[in-house]
């Protein structure tokens, strides 16, 4: 049986910098830089399931613009996943993630200059985003 996840890619306009977190040493891939994400619920759309998923991860989320068709990485025959471009509006500037144990650190980066080191799919995601 294969599994499915979601997550988001945020992204700030104002500066042109989308969000990235680092999971925590409990978490698999410990120290590696990622966007939110994970499993898709029985009932739960992939979009429902990015959105559920940033609100657990990040304490909440601020008004986003979702590109509706999603980008699919299968990093291995058993799992798929579709990554969602949210783009923040301007009203959420001054939005900070509230991070629950997953993760220990998060930063606004460009596309360009990502952290290291940092899972492929979140470089995969990017690079498809953002053509960098």
């Amino acid at each position: 049986m294969s599994e499915n996840g979601a997550g988001l890619l945020i992204f700030r306009p104002r500066d042109g910098k989308v969000l990235m977190t680092r999971r925590s040493a409990a978490e698999s891939s410990p120290g590696y830089w990622d966007f939110t994400g994970g499993s898709v619920e029985p009932g739960e759309t992939h979009l429902e399931a990015a959105l559920r998923e940033g609100r657990e991860e990040l304490g909440g989320l601020p008004k986003l613009y979702i590109e509706t068709e999603p980008v699919w990485w299968a990093p291995n025959p058993f799992f798929a996943f579709a990554l969602f471009l949210a783009q923040m509006d301007a009203s959420g500037d001054a939005w900070e993630p509230v991070l629950n144990d997953e993760h220990d650190r998060y930063g606004w980066f460009l596309p360009s200059k990502l952290p290291t080191p940092s899972l492929p799919g979140a470089i995969a995601g990017v690079k498809y985003f953002f053509h960098t």
